[in-house]
């Protein structure tokens, strides 16, 4: 499961098209803890690229757009409230226009290079295409506009019966969604592949008493899990050296008499047999001077809250080999946990299924050392709310630049214009 890149134009604040690429672009990226081969040999992908820029510029915008897609894909078929499902707005000079929204990612399945994409409009799908490389030319699978209205092309490529798959086409489905619930297999492969290739994680500073029971569950029944939070805890040095998962036993209605006379008997039977009769929370060990003392999650800082609200995430993600789509790295977390967090993608030791991390951040550090200039990413919005995306590898930087610094000087763009204060 592998980003190639993504492409998005006349996306909320990104009025013109951008293209954002996981391709490794420089000779000192293509290292065994940056990059990994692909589709024999012939292309390099990076592990990790950074998008950063100020407040209100578009990096979780660029993050959406990519949620968006897959977020259409698994919903059009259905007769739901779609504007629940996804929302694909276009910018708002554009909003009375009639120019399409357009959504394309390109992507590795089975060693094979795949572009999926679609345009939309006032709640309509105007065009839909798969093209992929079986071989070195690029083959269009199938191209639709309106829902196969105006335009159908299929490829001989394609198997199966071509036409029989409009049956049940409308200008607000995608013909990909509609495949798949009607068991194509081909099409079924890549709606699955797309619905399972992202995994998505914002930063959380108020987990609930919820997470920490879910979590404490997961790493009761998964020792890898529950040896893989341990280390990440004690590397973070934010004072734990060890974690215990406490199971606690329970009856429905054991505290609340009252609530339980609102119930007849086999009722209130049925319900405690589907009921869970256990719960889990953590404690967490710290030392003293002279031994040591256990704290539950609330007592816990919101560096250490952070690691633990996204631990199962990393893991899953790097057993996946997902595409890990994190919004704000960085929040809570020092600098190095920061960075802790980037080098479990590029270790080829941890990051065995060549996961792929794509994260917003405002931590400058990250740009120091173990990082490419074709890894950082810079999102800057104009006077007029149009946002743009540009690699630093534009900017043409010499490899004895201080980037950290040339960037807080603002030589790349995507800071801050601040103004003083008057009282």
């Amino acid at each position: 499961m592998s980003l190639v890149a993504f492409r998005l134009s006349n996306y909320l604040c990104f009025r013109d098209e951008v293209v954002f690429e996981m391709n490794a672009q420089l000779r000192s990226s293509l290292m065994e803890d940056h990059s990994f081969k692909l589709v024999d040999d012939r292309e390099e992908l990076l592990k990790v690229a950074l998008v950063y820029g100020p407040n209100a510029s578009g990096k979780t915008t660029l993050l959406d757009g990519l949620f968006a897609l897959r977020a259409a894909v698994l919903w059009s078929h259905y007769d739901v409230e779609k504007e629940k499902s996804f929302s694909i707005l276009p910018h708002i000079s554009e909003l009375d226009t009639g120019r399409p929204t357009e959504l394309e990612v390109e992507f590795v399945k089975d060693d094979q290079l795949f572009r999926y994409g679609f345009a939309f409009c006032d709640g309509d799908f105007t065009e839909e295409w798969l093209i992929g490389y079986p071989k070195s030319k690029p083959v269009t699978y199938y191209r639709l506009s309106d829902g196969g209205v105006t335009q159908k092309t299929f490829s001989d490529y394609l198997p199966g019966k071509k036409l029989s798959l409009l049956q049940d086409m409308r200008k607000d489905k995608l013909l990909l969604s509609s495949a798949a619930a009607n068991g194509h297999e081909f099409l079924s492969e890549i709606y699955q592949y797309i619905r399972s290739i992202f995994s998505f994680r914002q930063m959380e500073t108020s987990a609930t008493y919820d997470y920490e029971s879910s979590l404490a569950e997961q790493m009761q029944k998964d020792p890898e899990l529950y040896k893989f939070v341990l280390d990440l805890l004690r590397q973070a040095d934010v004072g734990v050296v060890n974690v215990r998962v406490v199971e606690e036993r329970f009856e429905l209605f054991d505290t609340d008499s009252s609530i339980q006379g609102m119930f007849n008997d086999e009722f209130i039977e049925k319900l405690k047999e589907r009921a869970p009769s256990k719960k889990y929370k953590l404690l967490f060990e710290h030392k003293l001077r002279e031994g040591s003392y256990y704290l539950p999650w609330v007592a816990q800082s919101d560096g250490t809250i952070y690691l633990l609200t996204i631990a199962s995430w990393l893991y899953e993600g790097l057993a996946d080999g997902a595409v890990c789509v994190l919004d704000e790295l960085g929040g809570s977390l020092h600098e190095d946990i920061a960075a802790s967090i980037v080098r479990l993608f590029q270790s080829p030791v941890v990051n065995k299924n060549n996961s792929q991390l794509i994260a917003s951040t405002h931590c400058s550090a990250l740009m120091e050392g173990g990082i490419g200039h074709d890894q950082i990413w810079f999102v800057t919005k104009n006077e007029f709310g149009e946002s743009d995306l540009n690699n630093l590898v534009d900017f043409k930087p010499r490899s004895s630049d201080n980037i950290r610094k040339k960037y807080k000087l603002g030589h790349y763009g995507a800071i801050p214009l601040q103004q003083s204060f008057e009282f």
